[in-house]
């Protein structure tokens, strides 16, 4: 899959190259994402693309990795993060938005 706004490189490349530059195998990446060494594998090879949250934690670790992102990829994040933040601000005990579960 080619990659985003004006990037040259691919999800896949800029994957190897961020976990190679941090010194880490595929199986050390794959342990940190609590995912098998196949997954990495594939990722960076192209054949697949991570889970949304697979993505999440990837972007987290490897921010060049934003500007490979599909549209989509990219709709899909900001929705996710838009009801994280929601979940935060909501009380638990009723729906409302008193803060009774975010005051600890």
């Amino acid at each position: 899959m080619s990659a985003t706004s004006g990037s040259s490189q691919t999800f896949a490349e800029v994957l190897r190259r961020e976990r190679k530059r941090r010194g880490w195998t595929q199986a050390q990446l794959a342990e940190r994402l609590q995912v098998r060494q196949s997954a990495i594998s594939h990722w960076e090879s192209g054949r697949e693309r991570p889970a949304l949250e697979h993505l999440l934690l990837l972007l987290l670790l490897f921010p060049d990795l934003l500007t490979t992102l599909t549209l989509e990829e990219r709709r899909q994040l900001y929705n996710l993060t838009r009801v994280q933040r929601t979940l935060a601000t909501e009380c638990l005990c009723s729906g409302c938005r008193c803060g009774a579960s975010t005051a600890a």
